[in-house]
């Protein structure tokens, strides 16, 4: 699946980094090649890659970057797979409340929910 992620069809990147986290192998390579596609051209790629970072790693310092990439997707999964990421990491995002902030102000998103329910789980209100 590692392999799967250079591959020059997005759907085939995205759907290599979705299944790379519902394994959650935490090889070298593995997390060598998922970090690589934080970086892709493709906001849902790189969504999906930083959500199987997290999962294969549970490491801050090395997803939340990704992750606030992400909240200023354009695409709306894109931006609420980074929430629910940020979210999970939960105290490490502090620094980032502000941005988060930003996508819980618009009342009807469903990324404007997950946004508010992040905040208060990063900041212990839960």
């Amino acid at each position: 699946l590692g392999q799967l992620l250079s591959d020059a069809d997005v759907e085939i990147r995205r759907r290599a980094a979705l299944g790379l986290d519902e394994l959650a192998q935490a090889t070298d390579e593995t997390i060598f090649r998922l970090a690589t596609a934080t970086h892709d051209e493709s906001e849902l790629v790189r969504a999906s890659a930083t959500q199987a970072l997290w999962s294969a790693t549970a490491d801050p310092d090395l997803v939340t970057p990704a992750a606030v990439r992400g909240l200023t997707a354009e695409d709306r999964e894109a931006r609420m797979q980074a929430v629910l990421v940020l979210e999970e990491i939960g105290k490490g995002a502090l620094p980032w409340l502000s941005e988060i902030e930003s996508l819980a102000a618009d009342d009807r998103s469903h990324v404007a929910r997950a946004a508010r329910r992040a905040l208060r789980a990063i900041r212990g209100d839960e």
